[in-house]
């Protein structure tokens, strides 16, 4: 009787340690998904999905990109709240299309002279 008396106390205890994990489980959980953790986890993907960009277009080393983003964070935030959107939006394809035509430009006198 003795040994079904410990065996059953030491069941009673893994069940409260059990419990206790799963109650802890759910804080953390709730935790991980609130609203001011889940925007600072999707800032820093956007981030890095920036540099990542940044990186593919300008011929920069991952430091110097990376300390540029505060900047363009910065003037992303500005142009919002000044809402000069679409203008900058205007800007920017404008800018893209220059670059590709220049590219474009000397791409073809390259293959005349070659």
């Amino acid at each position: 009787m003795k040994k079904d008396t410990g065996r059953k106390a030491e069941l009673i205890l893994e069940g409260a340690a059990y419990r206790s994990g799963i109650v802890h489980a759910g804080t953390q959980v709730k935790h991980d998904f609130s609203a001011g953790n889940v925007m600072r986890v999707a800032a820093g993907s956007m981030v890095d999905l920036a540099a990542a960009g940044l990186q593919s277009v300008l011929p920069l080393d991952g430091s110097r990109a990376l300390s540029l983003l505060p900047s363009a964070l910065n003037l992303g935030s500005y142009i919002s709240r000044k809402k000069l959107l679409k203008p900058a939006i205007g800007v920017g394809l404008t800018a893209v299309l220059a670059i590709f035509l220049v590219k474009l430009h000397l791409h073809q006198s390259g293959k005349k002279s070659g």
